[in-house]
Formats: C-alpha cells, structure tokens, sequence
C-alpha cells in the first residue's frame, strides 16, 4: 500500500487560510434595497408556485412579500427585546437571503413536475419550514447567541408566512400539522449543526465558536468598540505573562526639543484590526508625551508575542516613556553599514552608545523573525558595540513564507550578518545630523495604516541615508527595491522598513501587504517628494538610546496562534460538509410525513 503524504502547511500558510474568511466579509446594503428586492422576488416566486394563475402575483406578495418585510421589522425588535443587537440592514437582508428557499423548492417541484405528478403543496409547505434552519443559525452567530433566545426570531419569518398560507391556500389541519412538524425538524437540524461546529473552539479555547461571530462581523464591518473589548477579552483568557526586551533611540535638537524617538518593542502588532497589539504604532504614539514624533518599526517577534488587550499596549508606552528619560545624550553617531550576504541583509548605525541595526532577507520572501533568534542577535551586538536595538525591516512576502527561527541556517546566517555590520559601524563615528517628515496621507485600504510612511534621514561624516518606514504587514516582493532606487541622487544609502500593522488585515479579503492594493509608482513618488524635504530639515542632533526589559507583558504565548489558526481553519473545512447533512436530513424527513400524512 502507498502511503501519499502531502506538505503540511507553515504556519504563515495556515494564517492566510484562515485570513480567507474575510472575503466573505461584506457591509449590508441599505434596507430600501433589500426591501424592494424582496418584493421583488415574492412576486417572482409566486409566478413559481402559482402560474398560471391570473393571481399569482398577488399570491406571491401576499405569502411570501409583506412576510417577509414583517419579519424585517419584526427581527430587529425581536434581537432588541432580548438584549442582544442588530441592525436593520441585516436583517432586511437576512429576510432577503431566506426567500432562496422557496425558490430552490419551487424550482424543484417544477422540475420534478415535467416527470411525476408531485403535487406543488409539498413544495409550498417546506418552504417556510426550511427558512428556520437558516434564520436559527445566522441570528444565533450574530445577534443571539442562545438557543431559547434565538428560538422566537427564527420562527417568525415562518409564522408570518403560514398565516396568509393557511387562508390563501387554504392549508387543512393535516398540512398545518405537518407543516409545524416540519418546522421543528429544521429548527432542531440548525441548533445541532451549531453545537458541532461551535465545539472545537470550546474544546480547545472555551468559547463557543458562534459566540465570536457577532463581536468579530461588528469589529470589523461596523468598527464597533464594545465589540472590540469582548474579542480581546476572549484573548486575555489564554494569556501568557512574559518579559520582552525593547528598545528606544531619541534624536532632539542641540536647542533640548524633543524631536524623534523610535521605540522598537519585541512584541508583535497583532493578531488583526484593532485587537490587542493591532495599529501598535498609533496605540504607543497616543501613550507617550513630550515626543513630537514616534517610529514604530517591527521587533523580532512572531504571532506568539501577539499582545491580547490595548491595555497592554499602554504598558508599552509606559516603558518606552521610562527608557526615554534616562536617555544620555551625544552628538556623535556613525555611517550607516550594510553587510550583504547569502540572502540577508544588516544594516547597521550607532546613535550615541547604541547600535541600531535593521535586518531584511529582500529580496527573498520571509515573515517574522522569531524572539530568540532577535534576542540573540541583540545579545550579539550588544558583546561588540555597548547597547543595541534589533529591528526586522519586514519588507518582502509572499504568501507561504515562513518566519525566521532560531536554529535554521537563515538564522545563522542573520546572525553572522550581524556581528559584521556592528564590527564595521563602531569604527566609522562622526559627528550626527538628522532630520524627520511624514506623510499620512495613505488608506487603510491601500495597505498603510495610520501612521503613513515615515522617513528618518541621517547624515554622518558627509554620508547621508534614510530609514523609511512604511505602516504597513509587510510588502510585495520588488517593491522595496523600487523606493530604494526612487532616493538615488537623494541619499547614499537607504532601507524601506514596514511596521507589520495588522490594522490593513481588517480590509476585505485580509492578505495586504503593501504594494498589493496600492500603485508602486504613487507610494516611490510620495516616498522620493519625503525624503527631500526630510533633508533640507536635517540640523545638528543629540542622540542617545536605552534598553531594558519590559516585564509582565500579556502576549497570545507559545504556539497559541498556530493552535487557534487551525482550530478556526478546521471548523471551516467542517461547515459546509455538516451544513449540507443537517438541512437534507430534515428535508428527508418532512418530505416522508407529507407523503405519509397529506
């Protein structure tokens, strides 16, 4: 026997599975559409079940139009009673999407109508009993998630319906019982298939999968913030405490103003949107005072250092604060160093006493680089050149790519590059200007946060160069390269860096890196336009950094994200197997009593 095995997925890999959900995503139309859709489709459907009948559009408005726009009304009131949320759009459009049942079942029984002579009453009547194990499951996800809660807005669609029905038609008392019966059968069919794919998460993270759906579609289609705290509390729940190393490097005007400090945290600005660490950059811009700005660039660490809460956040703030008041200052800095070398590449510069130094594998595809390998590196730099500050310039990805680990041979590689470009950094030290501009005149949409792009010029011993940060998860292969020659003429050398915000996954379709929804040639221009006004403000400066470990800090922890990735992306692979099984059983079923009972 052959035994066929396939590659098991990275776990990059299982987070653009997972990221894939957002593509169904969508803001519902406006109820005036949907409503007249509706109407639409009522009539429609009763030319379905009732030509040629001179009334069957009448019919058709009659049983299945105002019904429908009833329960419109009628769910909203009903969701509202019962203290949960929703908003009519939704629920206009849930009404909407329930007419596809009677008219795969019309469509049925005239198919089947041109072979046998199946009556169109048993078509009629599961109609309105199918629309239940729909209704069930959408309100309890996103309103409701209860079953007795959930129970009276799931059948109203259906009572609504069955009342003109049962005179119109007219239904007799065996229809109406069969009818009820057949309800049931469908309202029970949706609360199992509920429980089944609700219990990995609880298995695993103790919550009920359905119970994410609600805060998860208002966080990100209604950018909700009660929505928000509940996700991130579900976050806190797995929790690990940790200590994390980070750094700041302050740059002020010889007059003592405050100019720029970069604060580089190894944590992660995860998992998504705004949720704990996401839009890290504008969350610790608004923490820390008397800075007039702040850089945010990407520490080494993977989905596991992912901070649960914007609480947690603020601790973040509050240490970088700390480190910046007992920064000692000095005029003197160095060249910027960049050691190329079997596919990564080091930059390196002193600021005072400490040593920046910026890692990139472009133009070969990496994600993260994992904490033990960036500790190590630091603690590497640190042997050579007094206090150093690690920070992954997270500039080329494509889907697949996996994180830097320690141990792998990119890894030594990484650290080789490392102790080169600090060696070459502390013997070429001169004197220090430099000069700071932004531009946050980006979409979210477009792959860029907040923050923009930010551009940091340096000049050392008449060598200019710039660090250009870019608010962003990453970016297209090639597209770095592209900026860096944009600033030739300008600056001798220069890196693209990007923040990893996670706030650009909250668009549709969630895999954003920068350059993939945005025109190369508009963001090298804007990028180019930056950093020569970022030189003529370049004046003499007095640097300085601090290092030190941030403790107690509340992170997803070790292997959390892998394990909750492929938790969601297994219940995904269920659903539509399970979905399918639990609506036909029920079909089965009703259909049996009708042919017994009618």
């Amino acid at each position: 026997m052959r035994l066929t095995i396939t590659r098991a997925l990275n776990f990059q890999e299982s987070m653009e599975e997972t990221a894939k959900f957002s593509k169904y995503l969508f803001t519902a139309p406006n109820p005036l559409y949907t409503g007249t859709a509706l109407l639409l489709v009522s009539v429609l459907t009763g030319f379905l079940f009732f030509y040629p009948d001179e009334r069957s559009a009448l019919f058709g408005l009659a049983i299945f139009g105002i019904p429908g726009l009833l329960a419109g009304l009628l769910t909203k009131l009903f969701v509202v009673a019962s203290g949960g949320k929703i908003y009519f759009r939704r629920s206009f459009l849930l009404a909407l999407l329930s007419m596809a049942f009677p008219v795969f079942f019309g469509i049925l029984w005239r198919v089947l109508s041109l072979f046998t002579h199946v009556e169109m009453i048993y078509a009629l009547i599961i109609s309105p009993a199918s629309i239940v194990f729909f209704r069930h499951f959408v309100i309890y996800a996103i309103a409701t998630p209860s079953h007795p809660i959930t129970l009276p807005n799931a059948i109203i669609h259906t009572v609504l319906i069955a009342i003109p029905m049962t005179y119109l038609i007219p239904l007799n008392a065996n229809q109406i019982v069969v009818l009820i019966a057949s309800t049931a059968l469908f309202l029970l069919a949706s609360a199992i298939f509920m429980e089944i794919v609700s219990y990995p998460m609880q298995r695993f993270f103790g919550v009920k999968a359905g119970a994410l759906v609600k805060p998860l579609l208002d966080h990100l289609t209604e950018k909700d913030v009660a929505s928000a705290s509940a996700l991130e509390k579900f976050l806190d729940s797995f929790a690990s405490k940790v200590n994390v190393y980070m750094g700041v490097i302050g740059i002020k005007s010889k007059g003592g103003v405050n100019s720029t400090l970069i604060v580089a945290p190894a944590v992660h600005p995860g998992p998504f949107s705004m949720i704990g660490g996401g839009n890290l950059p504008e969350k610790v811009r608004q923490g820390i005072k008397n800075w007039k700005n702040i850089m945010v660039p990407h520490g080494t660490a993977t989905h596991d250092f992912n901070l649960t809460t914007t609480e947690e956040c603020k601790k973040v703030s509050a240490f970088a604060s700390e480190l910046a008041d007992k920064l000692r200052y000095s005029s003197m800095g160095s060249e910027f160093v960049r050691v190329s070398d079997r596919g990564f590449t080091v930059c390196a510069q002193m600021f005072g006493d400490t040593v920046l130094v910026v890692a990139t594998s472009a133009p070969n595809p990496t994600d993260d680089i994992d904490y033990p390998t960036g500790l190590h590196a630091v603690r590497l730099a640190e042997s050579i050149a007094g206090k150093a500050i690690l920070v992954d310039a997270h500039n080329c990805l494509v889907k697949g790519s996996g994180a830097v680990r320690l141990g792998m041979e990119r890894a030594d590689v990484l650290l080789e590059n490392v102790e080169k470009a600090v060696r070459a950094a502390i013997v070429r030290k001169g004197e220090i200007k430099a000069g700071y501009c932004q531009d946050r005149k980006f979409q979210i949409e477009e792959g860029i946060g907040p923050q923009g792009v930010q551009v940091l010029c340096v000049e050392c011993n008449g060598k200019k160069n710039a660090y250009v940060l870019v608010d962003g998860n990453n970016m297209v292969p090639g597209l770095r390269e592209k900026i860096i020659k944009g600033l030739e003429g300008i600056v001798d050398d220069a890196e693209v860096l990007t923040t990893d915000n996670h706030i650009v996954n909250a668009t549709f379709g969630g895999f954003n890196p920068v350059g993939k929804k945005i025109d190369h040639a508009k963001i090298v221009t804007r990028t180019r336009e930056l950093v020569k006004r970022c030189i003529t403000n370049m004046e003499p400066v007095e640097v300085g950094g601090n290092v030190g470990i941030l403790k107690g800090v509340r992170v997803f922890g070790h292997e959390t994200a892998p394990r909750l990735t492929t938790v969601m992306n297994t219940t995904y692979s269920m659903i539509w197997p399970i979905l399918g099984a639990m609506f036909l059983l029920p079909t089965f079923l009703s259909f049996l009593l009708m042919f017994l009972f009618i």
